[in-house]
């Protein structure tokens, strides 16, 4: 029998901020907005809507710009939910890999490091666990462009390289196929966990209810989780619009009360 598909939601971090807003009832605008500027709080409001996993991305770590907020604002997060922390970070050293689970972030995928630094990152999986250190794959026309690096290699040469350094997960991203608004290459993903055996994270902004249900028929190939960011605070799932119907009242009235508060 097929694993559930786990859903995780993904909080786009810049400069701290959130670049996603949820969509809701006109009257939680404010709310909402005030939430997406205070991700600890936003994140609070997922845990409620029992999301079991929250993903951080770190974008400013990949624009070269300085991501000490962002990273700061993770930690906050970590310790403001119980529910683990998944980190997408343009990491540039094991130091700060350690430091971040040291303190509380349950996984992080890297980027740079598994060609800048390997013997570090071959390092870190020994002491940590290949389910505490995974890799992230944008894929474009299967080829991933590292820009501090000035490297443009095919992502099958990347996949080996973590199979080397003694990974079994990616998150994948296909940038060429969102672009496009095409849905995920169901096929290419199952071909890439039987041919590499990894475990796959896919990042990808579904928006129909039939591209999770295909997504759900291959989880025992190890395809066995979604990340989610725009699509899904844009209340585009059936059970969503529940969420905002129930959590309206509450969760103005927790706004009002921190608005005295503070």
């Amino acid at each position: 029998m097929d694993k559930l598909l786990v859903i995780i939601p993904q909080i786009e971090l810049q400069k701290g901020f959130c670049n996603f807003c949820i969509k809701g009832a006109s009257e939680m605008t404010q709310v909402y907005y005030f939430m997406s500027q205070n991700p600890d709080v936003l994140s609070k409001l997922l845990r409620r809507e029992n999301s079991k996993i929250l993903c951080i991305f770190d974008l400013d770590s990949f624009q070269n710009v300085e991501n000490k907020i962002n990273i700061n604002s993770c930690l906050s997060i970590a310790n403001s939910v119980e529910i683990p922390i998944s980190l997408i970070s343009n990491i540039q050293s094991a130091e700060q890999c350690k430091y971040l689970i040291n303190n509380h972030i349950r996984k992080i995928a890297l980027f740079d490091l598994a060609f800048s630094r390997p013997e570090s990152v071959y390092k870190l999986i020994k002491e940590f666990t290949s389910s505490l250190i995974t890799f992230f794959v944008p894929s474009n026309n299967d080829f991933t462009y590292f820009p501090n690096l000035e490297l443009n290699i095919s992502i099958y040469e990347y996949f080996e390289q973590v199979r080397k350094l003694g990974g079994d997960r990616i998150v994948f991203k296909d940038i060429g196929r969102e672009n496009q608004n095409i849905e995920p290459d169901f096929e290419k993903l199952v071909r890439i966990a039987n041919d590499y055996k990894l475990k796959i994270t896919l990042l990808s902004d579904v928006s129909k209810p039939q591209t999770l249900w295909k997504l759900q028929k291959i989880t025992h190939f190890g395809i066995d989780s979604l990340i989610m960011g725009s699509s899904f605070f844009e209340n585009n799932f059936p059970c969503q619009n529940i969420w905002r119907d129930i959590e309206a009242e509450l969760e103005m009235g927790l706004f009002q009360i921190n608005c005295l508060l503070n």
